[in-house]
């Protein structure tokens, strides 16, 4: 017998790509954001080949990565920080959301039977960081030393020891308390021990069906009575790249986007998340009060059985699984309209799944009726935790009453939707349902292994009917913010504070701005300003402000959305209501869903609905997105202009926006319909009386049968209506005064608008004649003979319907447009009335001065369209104290267009508390400022560990006599520069060194260079190196980047060793990321980066140099990649270039290059970073024609005019300015002049170079990709090309001066890279040369780097800090946020060495190049020193008004390693003593007055055990002292603050604690919950340390005072 389960979700939590939490989930799902991302360096490293020419090698990186979401402090739940890290990081993802689900059921603070409360998680098993950590530690150490041992029997046992301390030393710890973190099934013990749950817990492992089989087991608990509440869901905390090896050896993933249910999708691509809910039984729920978000009425399970194999879906495992979720519940599929599909992206399994849903739903039958999604296309596949992100978001559709999004581009023709009763949602839309039955949706979870799982939910319904609840998320596209005070200097005041908050800590949501604004924004100077997002804001807020003080100011509005008034409303307020004709598709699509009130009236249409007699409207004003054929979109688009169907649905509309104003607090004094919206104006009025809307419902249903009935009997004229504009005087009172039987004037809409019915030639004559006087003329979608004499068979029909109607006076005045005048009060009369407009003309005209005679000054239009707008606008246009809105256009969205009709009148003083608009919503409120940065919380690691040669392990000589390579001849050594001995490497070290490597490379390349340094490769042996001597015909030099390589040739194959420099390739200083770091030391320059296209020059002088044949041209490169920046961090870089011939294909003669860096890390022969085909022909090929402008839109630029083209973002120098003009840019496109540059100054040993490409010309070419981003965004982040697929030369490079147009075509292929192709056309219109597949990696860069990078000399990147303490205020305390994890190391490192170059002098960057590159100390270093200097720059400035740059500054150490200050451009002024402190990746730096002392520690309490430190750090004591704090929550705290007063002490006095801190006495603390001072006693000295605790979990000690004890203590 079936049986509902009825179980009740009251409670939620999630992460998932791109959101911390369900908000930003449901946010995310509905702005349609695609948060599917590249993942961190880390990860990729050394697995990504995107060829994948072997097994073990990943050709995607692509996915839904967590990055810093992960997030969980160990604290909070009683876990010592440092266990986290070596255990496996689904345990405390999956704790954290279960804590925060269980307080979004409000059970985490209220009580509950802990004994019948449990948690069953979906999890899989892979091998995840703590499984890892473990294999390392046990297996991988030993096996690499025991490699190591054997490779180098001259290792000593002591050096095996070092080595295996230092690659433990890499891991995270392992000790018995990582044991409980490798248990799978400590998942949800953990979460059981930490929640007091003592029901079951338990994971299921059912692969991509855990959650949903999980969610089944738990539901079952409730129903069997065995509990009473139940946690479940699904964990994925971390994708490794084993996982990825797997899918791409199978070819499942995409190589570019996750597309399910798409004509473009090739493959899924993997992601990662959590998601938890509470269940409990719906009548326990009820019973208790909680918040029932939906209800699970049942659940199917099955498996595939005898399938085709293990990963191959079978639609009959499927089925059965769907058929038990509807057969056991006793609910049928088609009363479902939302099923959130499986729908990985994988074709096979779309495909498969479409079938086995038709299979339970049955073929299509008239319109598609199910919206079909899958949230994967914008989180990607989260495995385990897919079906919890699923049901979570199909909860909270039903919740919200809204069809959330997918994205999809053109829907997959192999799917056969159309033949399917399901179509693509690709909107957000509002859920219109019929209210007299619940809605329901599905959500499928179908696993590998043939595991298959779908569960049916119902919205909540007490007493069966529809509940409405809190908006969880926020529009799309902007708020309102609303300010107001008594006058304007408060106002402005407002303004200020406002700009302040936006930017201090913690960043609000702009929602939260807006609503907290609205809580004060009362008095009669009154601002609204629309803003999109909190930049937009920051922005309006300061135009503002320059408006506001002006002297004359005076009330304004802009087009941008500002709005300024003073005073009261000018007049009365009258809303006016459209008829038939406002209609159209898709009206209030976005304002149902943000407003659930609007939705309510297009349910209650569907109330109306009767099986057979009268059809549902919804799907004609809300048509189905996608799988529609153009004449059914066509039919629908023509139903909608039907009579019931038109005057219904813009009845419903207005009623939708009317209750949402009135719902805002807005009363009118006056009300009047157009046309049929008069039957709208009588409801809004209450002149029509009705006690509820199903009596509305009902007058609905007779109207629609009347007019049915009437037209059955042929008693509906038709004809047809033209609508006349632009009529002089004459001819528009002839037309009103005409009484002719052909034409008569339906509706004087206002002076420039007339209606005009008449039989169709008569109407055509009309037309015809008019339009030859200049009359604008255009014929209605509708021929119904309205408010003519002909509607007379209506007009009495509805008299005698009305006559059972209750009718008297309304809330406000009721005007007709039939009498112009209001409405009369006696019911007969009012009958009567409206009776008469349906064969009266309609006099809106008339009707509108009359309301202006009664002194209305202010009309709201309350409808779809804002026809009336524009009609009151135009008959008032000489008045100029009234204020005309609407409040919806067919020009923009619904909620902007409501947005901008409050935001007026608001400005107008239209009374409505402000607050209102707001209460629907569920908003967190607006977080305090803070003066100190926000907490960032402690994130879990999700790489996997890694393990490399230890930095601080130096490698021991082999012990073998290496050979040399053989020398050049005497003649020639004085040509050969200096440079590094050539050696032939021992195999084994290379095959060590090649093991340990992390740097990224080309790993099909790496075995190449393994054969080339081990002398193993070739069998003829090289050929001596040899300098390339410059290559000069008639003063032209050839090969200018090759000049004095030395070279070296083994068979086939040429190789040049080959190092830049700044002074010889001075082209490379205009070519600096960065501007000038000091304006007195031209020397210190930014970091100098070779560009992507001299790369490919170096590889085709390369070619040409290796062939030796004048007569070949360089006709183009394919296949060119970079692989990490070439710089020139210490002003030069070694490269190797090494060319091979590949076989010709037809003309042209092919080679194909690779550049190896030396000096930077990796094998011997140098790594890996460039590389490309190169064709040469005699003769350049024919060129097409150029592509043509591929936009739908064209602008011209806003952000890069002429003269600014190089003064924001761009990093290049005039020699390689190129871009000159920016004519357009459009929606994927772009278009710009370019310039042929003079190379005379581009080396110094030749000033006429001859390059084999425009390598120039190509790279201002590829610089518009990131114009374009500028223009459609705006300045803030970096675009670097690192491939390119193909470019072709067709003549040779013009001459310098010569101007080039750049036609380029974009498009985002993810978040961060962006692909591009341009053509780059001569002044005779041919082109010149074409680049294909151009792609860039988007960097995006914290706004703070990227002020700084443009001026280093002026901006700072830390900030003042603990400035408003007496005892800290004077000592310029400064603090430096960290960067987010792994930013720094981005492109190699390439940003944290761009900052060094910004920040350090001359010493200080040897210095900074001696530290371990790939360690955290050079950070540390970094960011100490920047803290440190800004500090300086800040005391120079103030105490002798002096500007100095970081890099003016240096720090360096003292003999007992203080950092000591000195100044080049101010040798005579004494510096300040200067203090370091570090934590966390967090800086910080004080100041002393000079010859003062300075000690500065500074400690986050997020790694720190408080008990190891008491017990190996402090004295009896001092251990005695924190006594009074023992079992309380500042335990930690004060204990760290013994340790930090130390540390302080001890730096103050110059010399650290020297490994000896118990040598350092703390033997006082200040009374107080934190003690503020502490006293410090060492070797007769005592030590004044003043104690600040900023956060929580921060700590901070200062000692600027010492003095000498009158007796020294004993020892």
């Amino acid at each position: 017998m079936a049986e509902a389960l009825d179980i009740a979700v009251i409670g939620m939590s999630g992460v998932y790509a791109g959101s911390r939490d369900v908000r930003a989930y449901w946010q995310n799902i509905l702005d349609r954001r695609y948060c599917v991302s590249e993942a961190p360096e880390g990860w990729s490293r050394g697995v990504l080949d995107r060829d994948q020419r072997a097994a073990n090698r990943v050709y995607t990186a692509q996915g839904g990565w967590l990055h810093d979401l992960a997030e969980f402090d160990p604290r909070e739940f009683g876990v010592m920080p440092n266990t986290v890290d070596g255990r496996e990081p689904d345990h405390f993802l999956a704790l954290k959301q279960s804590r925060d689900a269980l307080r979004d059921s409000g059970y985490l603070d209220k009580p509950f039977n802990h004994e019948r409360a449990g948690i069953i998680l979906g999890r899989g098993n892979n091998t995840n960081r703590g499984a890892a950590n473990l294999i390392a530690h046990g297996n991988e150490i030993d096996q690499m030393v025991d490699i190591v041992a054997k490779v180098r029997p001259d290792f000593s046992e002591a050096e095996l020891t070092a080595l295996r301390d230092g690659l433990r030393a890499q891991l995270p710890p392992f000790n018995p308390e990582m044991l409980p973190g490798l248990i799978p099934n400590v998942t949800t013990g953990i979460i059981a021990n930490r929640l007091d749950l003592m029901g079951p817990n338990c994971i299921v492992d059912a692969a991509c069906a855990s959650s949903l089989v999980a969610l089944e087991q738990a539901c079952r608990e409730l129903q069997l009575g065995r509990c009473d509440l139940m946690l479940s869901g699904g964990v994925h905390a971390q994708t490794p790249p084993h996982s990825y090896m797997i899918f791409s050896q199978i070819n499942a993933l995409s190589r570019e986007r996750i597309r399910p249910f798409d004509a473009a999708g090739t493959g899924t691509l993997l992601g990662e998340g959590c998601g938890v809910v509470v269940l409990k039984r719906l009548a326990d729920a009820e019973r208790d009060g909680d918040r029932i978000y939906a209800v699970i009425k049942g659940i199917g399970v099955a498996s595939d059985g005898r399938a085709k194999g293990l990963f191959a879906p079978r639609m009959e495992g499927q089925v059965v699984a769907m058929r038990r979720a509807y057969e056991s519940s006793g609910i049928d599929p088609m009363t479902v309209s939302l099923i959130e599909a499986h729908a990985t992206g994988i074709p096979l399994g779309d495909r498969t799944e479409v079938q086995s849903l038709t299979e339970i739903f049955g073929p299509r039958r008239g319109l598609p009726t199910i919206a079909l999604g899958s949230v994967k296309s914008q989180i990607s596949h989260a495995i385990p935790a897919s079906g919890a992100a699923s049901l979570i978001k199909t909860t909270l559709a039903l919740h919200h009453k809204v069809l959330p999004p997918m994205l999809i581009g053109d829907p997959a023709p192999h799917l056969a939707l159309d033949k399917t009763p399901f179509y693509l949602n690709a909107i957000a839309r509002p859920w219109v349902h019929d209210p007299r039955q619940p809605r329901r949706a599905g959500a499928n979870a179908f696993g590998f292994g043939g595991i298959n799982a779908h569960v049916l939910l119902e919205e909540y319904r007490p007493a069966g009917r529809p509940v409405q609840v809190a908006v969880l998320h926020a529009p799309s596209d902007g708020e309102l913010v609303m300010l107001a005070a008594a006058n304007r200097s408060a106002l402005l005041s407002a303004v200020d504070a406002l700009a302040a908050r936006l930017s201090q800590a913690p960043t609000p949501l702009l929602a939260s701005i807006a609503a907290a604004c609205a809580e004060s924004a009362h008095g009669q100077h009154r601002l609204a300003i629309i803003a999109t997002d909190l930049d937009d804001l920051r922005k309006k807020l300061g135009q503002a402000r320059d408006k506001l003080t002006a002297a004359d100011a005076q009330p304004f509005k802009t087009r941008g959305g500002l709005h300024y008034g003073v005073g009261p409303r000018p007049g009365k307020l009258c809303f006016l209501f459209p008829g038939e004709g406002a209609q159209y598709p898709g009206m209030l699509n976005d304002v149902c869903v943000q407003f659930p009130a609007a939705r309510a009236w297009f349910d209650f249409l569907e109330e109306t609905v009767v099986p057979g007699e009268r059809d549902s409207r919804a799907p004609i004003v809300f048509a189905p997105p996608t799988t529609l054929t153009v004449d059914e979109r066509a039919a629908l688009d023509q139903r909608l202009f039907d009579m019931d169907v038109a005057s219904e649905t813009v009845f419903a509309a207005s009623m939708a926006l009317f209750d949402v104003l009135t719902g805002l607090g807005l009363k009118a004094d006056a009300m009047l319909g157009h046309s049929t919206g008069e039957n709208t104006a009588l409801t809004a009025s209450r002149v029509r009386r009705f006690d509820d809307r199903r009596e509305i419902a009902d007058t609905v249903r007779d109207l629609n049968r009347i007019y049915r009935e009437l037209d059955a009997r042929g008693e509906i004229a038709e004809g047809a209506l033209l609508t006349l504009g632009a009529l002089d005087a004459a001819q528009r009172e002839a037309l009103l005064a005409h009484e002719g039987d052909e034409l008569v004037v339906a509706m004087d809409n206002c002076p420039n608008q007339l209606v005009v019915f008449g039989a169709r030639d008569a109407i055509d004559r009309l037309k015809k004649t008019l339009s030859a006087e200049g009359a604008i003329c255009a014929e209605l979608p509708f021929g119904r003979a309205y408010h003519t004499a002909l509607f007379k068979p209506i007009a009495d029909a509805y008299r005698r319907y009305f006559e059972s109607i209750d009718f008297g006076p309304g809330i406000a005045t009721l005007y007709s447009a039939r009498s112009a005048a209001p409405f009369p009060d006696e019911a007969s009369a009012i009958r009567e009335t409206v009776a008469q407009q349906w064969e009266n003309r309609v006099r809106f005209t008339d009707t509108i001065e009359r309301l202006y005679a009664d002194g209305v000054r202010v009309f709201v239009e309350v409808g779809p369209s804002s026809n009336l707008t524009g009609f009151v606008s135009d008959i008032l246009r000489d008045r100029g104290d009234t204020v005309v809105v609407g409040t919806d256009s067919r020009r923009k969205s619904g909620l902007a267009a409501l947005r901008s009709a409050l935001a007026q009148l608001f400005a107008a003083g239209v009374e409505f508390p402000p607050t209102a608009l707001f209460a629907h919503r569920d908003i967190p409120p607006l977080a305090e400022a803070s003066a100190t940065a926000a907490v960032v919380p402690p994130r879990l690691n999700l790489m996997m560990p890694r393990l490399s040669w230890p930095q601080d392990l130096p490698v021991p000589p082999l012990p073998l006599a290496a050979a040399t390579t053989p020398a050049a001849p005497p003649d020639t050594a004085a040509a050969v520069p200096p440079g590094p001995p050539t050696v032939t490497a021992d195999p084994r070290q290379a095959a060590l060194q090649t093991h340990f490597s992390l740097m990224r490379d080309f790993l099909d390349s790496q075995a190449r260079v393994l054969g080339l340094v081990s002398g193993t490769a070739a069998a003829v042996p090289p050929a001596p190196a040899q300098a390339a001597a410059p290559s000069v015909t008639d003063g032209v030099t050839r090969f200018p980047l090759l000049t004095g390589a030395r070279v070296t040739v083994e068979g086939p194959r040429m190789t040049f060793e080959h190092t830049l420099t700044l002074q010889q390739d001075a082209f490379l200083q205009d070519h600096t990321i960065g501007g000038q770091p000091s304006a007195h030391d031209p020397g210190l320059l930014p970091i100098p980066v070779v560009p992507f296209t001299f790369s490919m020059e170096l590889l085709a002088e390369a070619a040409q140099r290796q062939l030796d044949r004048s007569d070949l041209q360089v006709v183009g490169l394919d296949q060119v990649r970079g692989s990490r920046w070439l710089s020139l961090d210490q002003g030069e870089l070694a490269l190797r270039i090494v060319i091979e011939p590949r076989p010709a294909e037809g003309q042209e003669l092919r080679a194909f290059g690779r550049i190896f860096a030396l000096g930077i890390g990796g094998p011997p022969g140098g790594l890996a970073v460039f590389e490309g085909l190169v064709r040469m022909a005699v003769n350049y090929s024919l060129p097409p024609p150029p592509r043509a402008w591929s936009a739908p839109d064209a602008h011209p630029a806003r952000n890069n005019p002429d003269g600014e083209l190089y003064s924001h973002g761009m990093f290049h120098g005039p020699r390689l300015q190129g871009v000159k003009h920016i004519r357009r840019w459009g929606e994927d496109a772009i278009e710009a002049d370019l310039e042929a540059l003079p190379t005379h100054d581009y080396f110094d040993h030749c000033r006429s170079p001859r390059f084999e490409i425009d390598a120039a010309m190509l790279d201002a070419a590829g610089q518009l990709a990131g114009y374009w981003l500028t223009e459609k965004h705006t300045w803030g982040f970096n675009c670097f090309p690192f491939r390119l697929a193909r470019f072709d030369v067709f003549a040779p490079p013009p001459a310098a001066g010569t101007r080039v147009l750049c036609r380029m075509t974009l498009r985002m292929t993810g978040d961060n890279v962006l692909e591009a192709s341009m053509d780059m056309i001569g002044p005779d219109g041919a082109l010149i040369m074409r680049a294909d597949h151009w792609e860039d990696r988007k960097f995006s860069v914290p706004q703070r780097l990227y002020d700084y990078r443009l001026e280093p000399q002026t901006r700072m990147m830390s900030r003042p800090w603990l400035r408003e303490m007496p005892s800290t205020s004077r000592h310029l305390l400064r603090q430096m946020e960290p960067f987010a994890q792994d930013f720094l190391d981005e492109g190699g490192g390439i940003w944290r060495r761009m900052l060094a170059h910004m920040a350090l002098g001359h010493a200080e960057r040897r210095t900074f190049y001696a530290l371990p590159g790939n360690s955290g100390r050079r950070e540390e270093w970094l960011m100490g020193r920047i803290a440190a200097k800004e500090a300086l720059r800040e005391w120079l400035k103030t105490e002798h008004g002096h500007d100095v740059a970081s890099a003016d500054l240096e720090l360096l150490a003292s003999g007992d390693g203080r950092p000591l200050a000195s100044c080049s451009v101010l040798p005579d002024v004494p510096m300040p003593t200067v203090s370091i402190s570090h934590s966390r990746r967090w800086a910080v730096a004080a100041l002393s007055p000079p010859g003062q002392p300075c000690g500065l520690d500074y400690q986050r309490l997020d790694h720190v055990d408080p008990d190891l430190l008491a017990a190996g750090s402090l004295t009896d004591l001092e251990r005695a002292l924190l006594r009074p704090w023992q079992g309380q929550p500042l335990l930690a705290q004060i204990t760290v603050a013994l340790w930090s007063s130390k540390e302080a002490a001890a730096k103050s006095h110059g010399e650290g604690l020297g490994g000896r801190p118990v040598d350092w006495r703390v033997v006082r603390l200040s009374e107080g919950p934190r003690p503020a001072q502490a006293t410090v006693e060492h070797d007769g000295w005592q030590y004044a340390v003043d104690l600040q605790y900023p956060g929580e979990t921060e700590v901070v000690a200062l000692c600027t005072h010492r003095s000498v004890l009158p007796t020294p203590l004993p020892a």
